[in-house]
């Protein structure tokens, strides 16, 4: 009875509840520079990468640059300007690479710059300022600016008029301008695939119903931690209005009663944190034939590009955590918690199972109950990328292509996750692979 006047009271706000206006075109440029002569840097191109799918998933048309050059970066940036010119909405600047601060003005810099003065900075650089008078003059509703872009670089340090980091830049209205660190601090490069910030960007953007002020906070506490208080994002903000990057997407106005019922049913009936919690990978190795496989395949969803090219894997909820000072990535749809780089290098599975153990003795990250994963559970980290290529997420390390599991064959051989190629497959014990512990 009381499920049933829940369901009524629900259904009569859902019908005279007003139909949403149309959600803000979002526009975004995304540039990532690496290579550069001198200084060359490892994350940029990665970070930009990743941005940049990342926000295709949020609804943004995306302009990607990446190892560009002064004329490529201004020319992107007119590209930009057109555009949010036509859909206004909301514009988003994001650029990863080398930055630095010339008499109070900040100078994003081109792979081919050649910088032995500081009006060679002015004139070989874009100046930052560029890009917010392009978006402030092409009238869109809401910008956002991010700059990763404080790395130390070799630039700076034969120039007497630059200083470390950059500097504080006027936020028009509208807008705001995120540091990956404070005004006149470095940032770290990053050890993994992506920069320090760049990670918790990443990681933050993808949550639910958080304002952009509190995405930003949370980046900041999460970089300042980490870093042990050595890099604290900084952000900049005259914001009007309310952006939250992801929200979950709201049904259509349905006039048929029937089906409004049943959508609201399934809303009270569904867990409102985690859509795919249902799910329930199994924990113990088995002995697993090919067609045993494809059914695993198939119930889950999961792509195999052999055996289940349909498939479209699960929704996962990560959230990286630290326990007992170590990384782990906790997956809140499947309830597992995995080690977020694996062993540093490849072995056979003899090697593997040691690694378990002496992982185990040592009690990593505060745990010792590590084991290798099944099937099922190696691949509920593949994520479809770009040119139909799959990886693990981001929030875990892209250069791991392959890992073992601890299913097996009748005669012996070991099922394997392929990551690199969105494929099961199977090795023989001396194969040397990669280990990715879980728990």
């Amino acid at each position: 009875m009381k499920r049933a006047f829940l369901i009524t009271i629900l259904l009569f706000f859902y019908l005279i509840a007003p139909v949403q206006s149309k959600p803000r075109q979002r526009t975004a440029l995304v540039i990532g520079n690496s290579t550069y002569k001198a200084g060359a840097l490892d994350n940029p191109v990665n970070d930009a990468n990743d941005m940049a799918v990342r926000l295709k998933k949020l609804g943004f048309e995306v302009i990607l640059k990446l190892n560009v050059n002064k004329r490529e970066m201004k020319d992107a940036v007119r590209l930009f300007d057109t555009k949010l010119r036509d859909k206004k909405g909301v514009g988003l600047f994001y650029y990863a690479g080398h930055g630095m601060q010339i008499k109070g003005e900040n100078y994003l810099i081109p792979i081919n710059a050649t910088i032995k003065t500081s009006y060679d900075a002015v004139d070989e650089s874009l100046n930052a300022g560029y890009v917010l008078d392009a978006m402030e003059a092409s009238g869109n509703e809401l910008s956002i600016i991010i700059l990763d872009a404080c790395r130390d670089n070799p630039f700076a340090q034969s120039l007497r008029s630059s200083k470390r980091g950059l500097a504080k830049m006027n936020a028009a209205t509208g807008s705001i301008i995120a540091y990956a660190t404070a005004p006149g601090n470095t940032a770290a490069d990053g050890i993994g695939r992506n920069g320090l910030y760049t990670k918790h960007l990443l990681i933050n953007i993808n949550k639910p119903n958080l304002s952009i002020e509190e995405v930003f906070k949370n980046v900041r506490i999460g970089v300042t931690k980490e870093s042990n208080k050595l890099q604290t994002p900084w952000e900049e903000s005259s914001l009007m209005g309310n952006f939250q990057f992801l929200v979950p997407s709201e049904s259509t106005v349905i006039t048929e009663k029937s089906s409004i019922i049943k959508t609201t049913t399934k809303m009270l009936t569904a867990s409102s944190n985690h859509r795919a919690a249902a799910i329930n990978l199994r924990t113990t190795g088995k002995i697993l034939s090919e067609n045993d496989i494809k059914v695993m395949l198939i119930q889950h969803g999961f792509y195999d590009k052999r055996r289940n090219q349909n498939g479209k894997g699960i929704d996962n909820q990560y959230e990286v955590q630290i326990k007992n000072s170590t990384i782990v990535v906790y997956d809140a749809t499947t309830g597992l918690t995995w080690q977020k780089g694996g062993a540093p290098t490849a072995m056979t599975l003899e090697k593997a199972q040691q690694y378990v153990k002496d992982m185990n003795v040592k009690k990593f990250a505060g745990f010792d109950d590590w084991r290798l994963p099944t099937v099922e559970e190696a691949l509920s980290l593949m994520e479809k990328q770009p040119q139909n290529k799959f990886h693990i997420s981001p929030e875990f390390e892209y250069k791991i292509n392959f890992i073992w599991t601890a299913d097996r064959t009748k005669n012996g051989r070991i099922w394997m996750a392929y990551f690199y190629d969105g494929m099961v497959d199977l090795e023989h014990e001396k194969f040397n692979a990669r280990v990715k512990l879980v728990r």
